[in-house]
């Protein structure tokens, strides 16, 4: 294809820019068969960019958490491949990696999964180590530190992110006497430790967070701190970032997100988010649902 008025070096470049843009890509045969009879899997190709905010979003069950582990090469899928562009930033970037049914390489998948961060619905925090160990976990296990700072300089900032997370000695409910960073997580709230998983999930500077209900169990303030957090994350450096999440709430999921994906039929598909956008706000959004928003919801996730 030719460009007028461009060079071929100016076309070169708007292609590579084009392609660094993209994070992660699927074609429409990915599958993934578990429990011996259920399957999941695309209907059309999927392709991520960096600087996106990705909603999947649907009740449990439904395959959304196997989803968010297949892209983040948790498991290998039963048919297809996932293909991940490392950011280009100056400080990482190659070639694309790849894992899948028939492409599974170690090497592969640890260059992979040491530019990712992972929320887990349960926090998994190791018991025997302290909160704030836990959140340096990741950095330390590859030597890696945010935006190269010392060892040191990465830690002070781990304690500013958690004071803006509520996570301080001054916090109500905390133990007494003592800073929330020094703590167990046996000694901690549920909440606390789902704060401290998303913290964890972002030490090592990744290129992508998998975050599984990251707000879940969370008040509404809570949520909005974690989400609107992860949100200023992905905008401090769009062209190197990527948040992918699962929620149930459809309504969260819009606000937080700028493309949302469910499920039908074990098909993954996207939802025209500015169609229910505009019809919500034609009814000017309550603080609780009215029948015509419900509606309007049934009419978007049919």
């Amino acid at each position: 294809m030719t460009v007028r008025g461009s060079s071929q070096s100016q076309v070169r470049s708007l292609a590579r820019s084009q392609a660094q843009s993209q994070a992660l890509a699927a074609d429409e045969s990915l599958r993934l068969v578990y429990d011996n009879t259920r399957q999941i899997g695309l209907s059309r190709p999927l392709h991520l960019d960096y600087g996106g905010r990705i909603a999947l979003l649907g009740p449990s069950g439904d395959g959304k958490t196997t989803l968010l582990n297949l892209l983040a090469a948790l498991v290998r899928p039963t048919q297809g491949a996932v293909r991940y562009y490392p950011r280009h930033d100056g400080r990482d970037g190659g070639p694309a990696l790849t894992w899948g049914a028939e492409h599974w390489r170690v090497g592969e998948l640890e260059v992979a999964r040491r530019q990712f961060g992972f929320i887990f619905q349960d926090a998994h925090l190791l018991p025997r180590l302290t909160c704030l160990e836990n959140i340096l976990l990741p950095a330390r296990l590859y030597g890696k530190t945010n935006e190269g700072k010392t060892n040191s300089s990465a830690e002070d900032e781990i304690r500013s992110w958690m004071a803006a997370f509520a996570l301080t000695r001054s916090e109500e409910g905390a133990m007494a006497g003592h800073d929330v960073a020094g703590l167990y997580p046996h000694q901690i709230s549920g909440g606390q430790r789902r704060r401290v998983a998303v913290l964890r999930a972002l030490a090592n500077d990744p290129a992508i967070v998998f975050a599984d209900e990251p707000v879940n169990g969370l008040d509404g303030e809570l949520q909005g701190l974690v989400m609107g957090f992860l949100s200023r994350w992905v905008h401090e450096r769009p062209e190197s970032r990527l948040l992918i999440f699962v929620s149930h709430n459809p309504l969260d999921a819009l606000r937080w997100s700028d493309r949302c994906f469910s499920f039908r039929g074990g098909l993954l598909r996207e939802l025209e988010a500015d169609w229910f956008r505009q019809r919500m706000a034609e009814h000017l959004m309550p603080l609780e649902m009215t029948d015509a928003h419900r509606a309007c919801m049934d009419a978007w996730l049919a």
